[in-house]
């Protein structure tokens, strides 16, 4: 939940100039609350189903807050656009449970790799437009690689999710006729 909270303060002070390290401070301590929160639940033995899926809420949460405020100034609509379809479409099919397994089990590598990079962008992004430094270009070719890694990184999770997606849908129009 101090992902979201922090998520939530990012949002409402990431654009007014006089709030940007606030918002700065907001956004890395929510950031590294994903590193720690994780950690110490496995650590001690203390995951459970609730708790997971409020992580991925607080995940999904800062990364379209990310990826909003990225459009919001100026990188490009379709890099943006590209991590929030993935990050929206891959949250609805894990809400979807086939045989008390998700459609689309979450993968480290995959995660991370889309992740991290916005995670790293949105901070420096904020810092570069604080001090007034012109990196508009660098930034929004950074922004068209992680959008191309969102939107590679959707098809990989949705072929390889293809077999359960399948079953899922056999099963459920199955039941439809039965029922």
């Amino acid at each position: 939940m101090s992902r979201a909270v922090g998520g939530l303060l990012f949002v409402c002070t990431a654009l007014t100039p006089t709030r940007a390290m606030l918002s700065l401070c907001c956004y890395v301590l929510a950031a590294l609350t994903d590193i720690v929160d994780g950690f110490l639940a496995r650590r001690f033995s203390c995951t459970t189903k609730v708790g997971g899926a409020l992580d991925l809420f607080g995940d999904k949460f800062l990364t379209l807050s990310s990826a909003l405020y990225g459009a919001a100034v100026g990188m490009p609509l379709l890099a943006c656009a590209s991590i929030l379809l993935r990050e929206t479409f891959l949250m609805c099919l894990r809400a979807v449970a086939n045989a008390s397994e998700g459609l689309l089990p979450p993968r480290r590598l995959t995660g991370t790799v889309t992740v991290i990079p916005i995670r790293i962008l949105t901070p420096a992004l904020m810092v570069a437009r604080t001090l007034d430094v012109d990196a508009h270009t660098k930034f929004a070719v950074a922004y068209y690689m992680v959008g191309a890694v969102s939107a590679i990184s959707l098809v990989y999770k949705i072929v390889a999710g293809w077999p359960r997606i399948r079953e899922s849908v056999a099963r459920d129009l199955a039941a439809n006729k039965e029922g």
